[in-house]
């Protein structure tokens, strides 16, 4: 084959592959509230809270798909934030919708001993049927047991905070869930919004929020 065809060639995969869409990337916008005498505010995530302090989510996903929210409590209990009978049964978020975690009507309620409550979120783009719903759980990185402690910052100007709470990646390794494969997923905090992208595009995303207490 002379040289002339193979730069042909070689120009016309050019061609081809530089043509082939690149997969945009899926993010998500995390906050968490407090309700605060009537009105919700916004959290630092590594705010260590207060047994008894009412909060919840609000989520706002740049892609469509089935969310699954379930919580382990510093004292082992166990259970769904969403869906539930106070969310309702119907888990399909929007792109671009905000979404209210446990629902706009109902809260999450802070108690148990000292410690960490960790919320799985589990993100998955086709509904799941059980076991696959559940996502993965054992072995968290943060023992239940170990008491939230204030950092170095002036408690007068931020609170009380620990960097150990908040959005982290998932504590055991995602298995794959209805056949699919958990993204690898960046996370950064910038002020009370936890930035969560993929940078594979939308799929399956599995992270977890540690929810500090006094």
């Amino acid at each position: 084959m002379n040289r002339g065809l193979i730069s042909f060639w070689m120009a016309a995969c050019t061609v081809v592959l530089s043509a082939q869409p690149t997969p945009k990337a899926a993010s998500l916008d995390l906050v968490m509230e407090r309700s605060e005498g009537g009105p919700w505010k916004a959290l630092n995530p590594e705010t260590v809270l207060e047994k008894g302090n009412t909060i919840r989510f609000r989520l706002v996903s740049s892609f469509s798909g089935y969310l699954y929210v379930y919580y382990r409590g510093s004292d082992g209990e166990a259970g769904w934030l969403y869906p539930s009978e106070a969310s309702g049964v119907n888990n399909r978020i929007e792109g671009g919708a905000p979404h209210v975690i446990p629902s706009e009507n109902t809260s999450y309620v802070v108690s148990g001993k000292p410690g960490f409550d960790i919320v799985y979120w589990l993100i998955s783009p086709k509904p799941l049927a059980p076991p696959d719903l559940r996502p993965p759980v054992e072995n968290s990185s943060v023992p239940r047991t170990m008491v939230p402690r204030c950092g170095e910052e002036p408690k007068a100007i931020t609170g009380c905070l620990d960097n150990r709470a908040g959005a982290k990646a998932a504590g055991a390794e995602p298995a794959e869930v209805g056949g699919l494969k958990a993204r690898e997923l960046t996370l950064k905090s910038e002020g009370s919004t936890t930035h969560i992208a993929a940078a594979e595009g939308p799929g399956l995303l599995v992270y977890e929020f540690r929810i500090a207490h006094r």
